[in-house]
């Protein structure tokens, strides 16, 4: 991967289709969380990766109702950052929000993923395997065998909740 530093990872994840389940951003649809969403962001953000809320809800109520959902799913912590005009960084004649990986239900190759049933997490941590910022910072310098157990772990405490 290109990447400024070694010493940090920042992921930009969009909202509308990636978080959530549905791409549209009316003020008035009933938001549904993209399963597993929730726990690849915060196996991320544990890993002391930064995550930038990557959307086009740039600001006034559509941006409040994403940060309000993310409140209430318990996940508005886990982002550093929002793509407002003052969290991007400007590249020559453009500006753009910077990040190692976007993950945006746009992108080449999220629906061949989402659509043959692929769990979006794994996808991710199979593309970000050699990354070393996020080696050392997993057991066994392995994302995905971290991510396994960290998954584990969540079912575990979640099946003992009920």
């Amino acid at each position: 991967m290109g990447r400024f530093s070694d010493e940090m990872l920042t992921v930009a994840i969009d909202f509308d289709g990636t978080i959530t389940e549905s791409a549209e951003y009316s003020t008035d649809m009933e938001l549904i969380l993209r399963p597993g969403m929730d726990i690849l962001i915060q196996w991320l953000h544990a890993r002391g990766v930064d995550i930038i809320l990557w959307t086009s809800r740039t600001e006034g109520e559509k941006l409040n109702i994403a940060k309000n959902f993310l409140k209430d799913k318990g996940l508005l912590h886990c982002f550093c950052s929002f793509n407002t005009p003052n969290s991007k960084v400007e590249f020559q004649t453009s500006q753009k929000v910077y990040a190692d990986l976007y993950i945006d239900d746009l992108a080449l190759g999220f629906h061949l993923i989402t659509e043959k049933g692929l769990d979006i997490s794994r996808a991710v941590l199979t593309a970000l395997q050699q990354d070393k910022f996020l080696k050392s910072n997993c057991y066994n310098n392995n994302p995905l065998l971290d991510f396994e157990m960290y998954l584990n772990d969540t079912q575990n405490t979640t099946s003992l909740r009920s």
